[in-house]
């Protein structure tokens, strides 16, 4: 009975904590997902939001010239005094401006979720959710399975943030770290923060993984466990997801009906460079353009290489869906101007394979780079900002976004990362999948068409086809080297209900076996 009341009593401490963690969490993700946009808000804001959009402007052209001067004389310049200012007069306004938006945007009938009553969602048999706590000088993690709470102590959250940091820069230097100091790295990280917790982790099939801090920037998938043994890799036997909080899966966010229908929006290839074939083939067939040449982009911004295999991935997920499903923007259509103006909310899929750029001071702008000339051969403002995804209202499924970091953001305390991917997850996507630091193209259109092939042809949740991929990638690459198949993760702001399989989606035509 003794032992029975300190069980009880040791659960209910754990219960408190877990609570008290998870209720100071995602806050700006609950406040962007609480903003509507009705056709009538619209037009009474298009001012703010046209001079939003110029400041944005003006601000990402300052931080890039910020960026060159710091680099070619040092802070001490006063040029770059000079610039550090106006940037900080930018944030001012364009703060001013947000705040008017976001004010009218919760006025017209929008609630912010507030209720922590059950933060602790319910979960289906062979899940569990883990949660990650680093604090000042204390770190503590969370494993909660149906029915059941742990609580563990972790190292000093100085030693985590090192291991994780460490983890995460061995995968980016793909080049001259070799592979073996990537798994060194992973087993290291994976015994401070996945070995504590063993006992619950291992029995479970699907993953909810909350992290905090450093570990934002870890490819979970890619941690080591003990099987057989021996260590392997997590994606091995393990599905994966990552969410923001444990509130939100269990509370609703409004978010509108899926569609019915299974179309699906493919943005990929751009024409970025002034010497790309496409845009002379243009060019050469217009006639106003043989007698006014296009303008040259403009010199502060910063060139980006033609993503070719991001063609070649857009065509093999467009043969696995009806032709009459597919709207595509590709090529000289693939802009900013043209992106904007679609309604996404009529997508149950949009899948967008651009270069991306993150921004850590300014988290608004950070962008998928979207071509840098339009169908009339004309220079085009490429940049789709975070602040342009937070007015669309989405209903995907999936949204992928296959381009560079587009995973990352600025690091919020108790709001993780703040930026591309968990703008569109509180903008109504079911998931989000987006990568946590660049890899080759042709790699990620391998992955992604696989990733299709699964979640379209054999129903499964986006985190269970993109681990499959994974796992299809592993078993043909000898060196199963995590910084090629382990870049991309899956966020999540709802949880399935046990048995409740993804609508299956009428597919073109069998995909080719390999």
């Amino acid at each position: 009975m003794l032992a029975a009341g300190r069980a009880a009593e040791a659960n209910a401490l754990a219960a408190a904590a877990f609570a008290t963690a998870d209720a100071a969490r995602a806050r700006s993700f609950a406040d962007v997902a609480a903003q509507r946009y009705s056709p009538v808000l619209r037009r009474t804001l298009v001012s703010e939001f046209r001079r939003r959009e110029e400041l944005y402007r003006e601000l990402a052209a300052r931080r890039f010239a910020l960026d060159v001067r710091l680099e070619r004389s040092g802070a001490d310049d006063p040029r770059v005094r000079h610039l550090v200012a106006d940037i900080a007069e930018l944030r001012r306004q364009v703060d001013t401006v947000n705040t008017v938006i976001a004010k009218d945007s919760l006025a017209h009938g929008a609630t912010v979720p507030t209720g922590h009553e059950r933060t602790v969602p319910a979960l289906a048999a062979g899940t569990v959710l883990v949660s990650y706590w680093l604090g000042s000088e204390s770190a503590y993690a969370w494993a909660v399975v149906p029915g059941e709470m742990h609580w563990v102590r972790l190292a000093s959250p100085r030693v985590i943030s090192d291991q994780a940091a460490a983890f995460h820069r061995s995968l980016r230097r793909l080049v001259d770290v070799p592979v073996e100091g990537r798994l060194q790295a992973a087993s290291t990280l994976s015994g401070t923060i996945i070995g504590p917790l063993e006992p619950w982790l291992s029995p479970a099939r699907n993953w909810v993984v909350i992290p905090d801090g450093a570990l934002d920037y870890v490819p979970f998938t890619a941690l080591l466990t003990a099987n057989a043994g021996a260590q392997a890799f997590i994606v091995l036997h393990h599905d994966v997801a990552i969410t923001p909080a444990a509130w939100m899966l269990d509370t609703p966010l409004r978010r509108p009906r899926l569609s019915d229908r299974g179309k699906i929006l493919l943005v990929a290839d751009p024409v970025y460079q002034a010497d790309d074939p496409r845009l002379a083939a243009l060019r050469h067939s217009s006639a106003a353009a043989q007698t006014s040449p296009a303008r040259a982009p403009d010199p502060a911004h910063r060139e980006y290489s033609r993503l070719r295999f991001s063609g070649e991935e857009a065509a093999s997920i467009a043969a696995q869906f009806p032709s009459g499903e597919i709207d595509e923007l590709t090529g000289v259509d693939a802009t900013r101007e043209r992106l904007l103006a679609l309604d996404w909310s009529q997508y149950r899929f949009i899948h967008i394979a651009t270069h991306g750029i993150v921004d850590a001071q300014v988290p608004e702008l950070s962008s998928l780079m979207l071509g840098s000339y339009d169908a009339r051969g004309e220079v085009a403002d490429r940049a789709v900002r975070v602040a342009d995804v937070s007015l669309q209202t989405l209903t995907a499924e999936v949204a992928v976004l296959s381009a560079c970091e587009t995973a990352l953001g600025t690091e919020v305390r108790s709001e993780g990362l703040v930026g591309m991917s968990s703008t569109m997850l509180a903008r109504g996507a079911r998931a989000v999948v987006a990568s946590l630091w660049p890899v080759p193209d042709e790699v990620s259109a391998h992955l992604m068409t696989e990733f299709y092939r699964h979640m379209l042809r054999e129903s499964m949740g986006p985190e269970a086809a993109l681990a499959t991929a994974m796992r299809s990638t592993i078993s043909r690459e000898a060196s199963a080297d995590p910084a090629l198949w382990a870049a991309f993760q899956v966020s999540v702001a709802t949880l399935r209900a046990s048995g409740d399989a993804p609508r299956p989606v009428t597919v073109a035509s069998a995909p080719p076996k390999d």
